[in-house]
């Protein structure tokens, strides 16, 4: 064992004896509540051990005996590794152990969460400048009525450019949805014009990240529907009976989940050096459960 290992042992060992001290001066404090238990014979304890590991966490982590009881259960060793990459992202480990939750997968990698605040403010710190393009527009899709084969009423789709040009409906055409009355649509078949129906058939947000010292631009779309196909969002039949649950996160907050997907995605490869592998809650895998929406 080389001389750093035996020193660390040392320091633990160290923590391990002052803490047992500090808790025995603590007896009936109420840091010391979260720890008690129940004995055989029904007698209400402290839990020493939980308590001196909570302290020896903190100690590992440059926390005062009494944060630690107080942050208590939340300094598991998944927040260890939280503290490890809040040091690398300017945070204090207090800061870290609140703001960066991990979450690891089934062959024991870790991954680390966070909220868009923190994730900007990493940005920020990079000089990348974040623009958004489109927030959660709707993308339309076009169709006309005819007749197939058999000489049943369908619906055809239309390419758009053949309809649109320089954002203007070129004017042999009428363009019709939820909003338009039967008045203006006999009007446009006066005019002997095509009748064409316009729906929202998905919602779309972009953005643009510029770094300026290293030149870079990256743009991002991400669409409902990629939501809605990872999971995300609550689908229903059409009785109304839940086929896809989504997440709560999602079903709750979709248009700022779809920003800061796009945000975070795009930050990690033009910013790489800043975020250490950070992604936003948007990003979480659909069967994992929701991290509570917040933010720093």
């Amino acid at each position: 064992m080389d001389k750093l290992a035996l020193k660390n042992q040392f320091d633990s060992l160290k923590a391990l004896e002052i803490a047992d001290k500090f808790i025995d001066s603590l007896k009936d404090s109420t840091y010391l509540k979260k720890f008690k238990t129940t004995n055989d014979e029904g007698k209400e304890i402290v839990s020493k051990g939980d308590a001196l590991a909570v302290i020896v966490m903190g100690f590992k982590i440059g926390l005062d005996p009494i944060t630690s009881l107080s942050i208590g259960s939340e300094l598991k060793g998944s927040k260890i590794y939280a503290v490890d990459k809040g040091v690398a992202l300017g945070l204090t480990p207090l800061e870290a152990i609140k703001l960066i939750h991990v979450i690891t997968n089934k062959q024991g990698s870790n991954t680390v969460y966070s909220g868009i605040d923190l994730i900007t403010r990493q940005l920020n710190k990079a000089k990348v400048k974040i623009e958004i393009l489109k927030d959660h527009e709707p993308i339309y899709s076009y169709e006309v009525r005819a007749k197939d084969k058999n000489g049943k009423s369908i619906f055809v789709p239309v390419d758009t450019n053949r309809i649109i040009e320089n954002d203007t409906i070129l004017d042999k055409y009428y363009l019709y949805d939820a909003s338009s009355t039967q008045e203006e649509i006999n009007k446009a078949k006066e005019e002997n014009k095509l009748i064409i129906r316009r729906y929202i058939s998905d919602y779309e947000t972009v953005v643009r990240l510029t770094r300026t010292e290293t030149d870079t631009i990256i743009s991002l779309s991400y669409k409902r529907s990629q939501a809605v196909k990872a999971g995300y969002l609550e689908v229903t039949d059409q009785s109304g009976n839940v086929i896809i649950p989504g997440k709560l996160n999602w079903n709750n907050h979709e248009v700022e989940m779809m920003r800061a997907r796009c945000i975070s995605s795009v930050g990690r490869i033009i910013a790489s050096d800043m975020l250490h592998g950070l992604r936003h809650h948007s990003e979480l895998p659909s069967d994992v459960e929701d991290i509570e929406y917040s933010e720093v």
